[in-house]
């Protein structure tokens, strides 16, 4: 059973659209070929933001680079406080990016909304026509039958399913798995499916180093964009080019692998230590400077009066 693709909607009067595959876009995914996508016009308002679901216009290139998603000026609130506040990121055909942060600052959150589960409460997400997007959740949901049957019977998904140590439970109903199982089971499930653009939560939570090992050589062969959450910092400076790190609501999107994340934010830890240390000392002179003057002023109208 094939994974089911994410597309993205969008509506005018209700109606929904069927596109075609856009001509000329099919040379750099090589074998995969594009297909149609339903479109629906979806608007959510949050006081005087509003959030909007666009489809990108054509096959859109940035010098060259075909985008698959574009996230403009995204927020997510949870419990009425920020989440995600104005993100901006854009993913690019063969993007590696790598989103890291501590527990609660958004991490899956920011997959659902570049998958189209969640509508941020502001801001814009635009995918291209005919993007096919396959995405590995923390707790996937898989349909009730067979493993054999999630999987498909295709050579990739055989070969998937056989690296990540499941090949005797393909007989298996999906309700006999353990929730380690049931992970590694929809992994090869996404993994097998033909998409321009991969989403991964923690993929690889569950498997033992064989299975890391064939994951990271298989990532680094998938030709798509990739958006990954992990806290294997190993799997995450091998695979990625790009880090986005989420940290209270704000973003900071770094070039190269987890190493160089590392020290960019070593930087900028530095730089913020050094301008509050800065501003500490400028409240400090300023504060001194008051209580000398509080005494002059104190002094000066009592030599008028007794001038008086």
């Amino acid at each position: 059973m094939p994974v089911q693709l994410q597309t993205h909607r969008s509506s005018q009067g209700g109606k929904r659209n069927h596109f075609a595959p856009i001509p000329g876009c099919q040379a750099w995914w090589g074998r995969w070929p594009l297909q149609s996508f339903e479109t629906s016009t979806s608007t959510a308002c949050s006081g005087s933001q509003t959030f909007r679901v666009e489809p990108l216009n054509s096959c859109s290139t940035v010098r060259g680079v075909t985008v698959l998603v574009d996230l403009e000026r995204v927020s997510v609130l949870a419990a009425d406080r920020p989440l995600i506040s104005d993100l901006s990121l854009t993913v690019h055909h063969g993007d590696r990016i790598g989103v890291v942060g501590i527990n609660g600052t958004g991490k899956s959150t920011l997959l659902r909304v570049i998958t189209g589960d969640l509508e941020p409460n502001a801001g814009a997400v635009r995918r291209g026509r005919g993007i096919r997007i396959a995405a590995l959740t923390q707790q996937p949901n898989l349909p009730h039958t067979t493993v054999r049957e999630v999987i498909g019977t295709s050579w990739e998904a055989e070969a998937a399913i056989d690296r990540l140590s499941m090949s005797d439970a393909l007989d298996l109903h999906v309700t006999q798995l353990s929730g380690g199982q049931a992970k590694r089971v929809a992994l090869a499930q996404v993994v097998a499916a033909e998409s321009e653009l991969l989403i991964l939560d923690e993929p690889t939570n569950h498997l033992d180093l064989a299975g890391i090992a064939w994951l990271e050589q298989w990532l680094s062969n998938y030709r798509g964009g990739l958006v990954i959450v992990s806290h294997d910092r190993y799997l995450l400076d091998r695979v990625t080019t790009k880090m986005l790190e989420l940290d209270r609501a704000s973003s900071f999107l770094h070039h190269g692998g987890y190493s160089s994340y590392l020290e960019a934010k070593a930087r900028r830890e530095e730089l913020a230590a050094s301008a509050e240390a800065t501003r500490r000392n400028l409240a400090k002179t300023e504060l001194a400077w008051l209580r000398r003057g509080a005494k002059a002023r104190t002094r000066k109208p009592q030599a008028r009066i007794d001038a008086a």
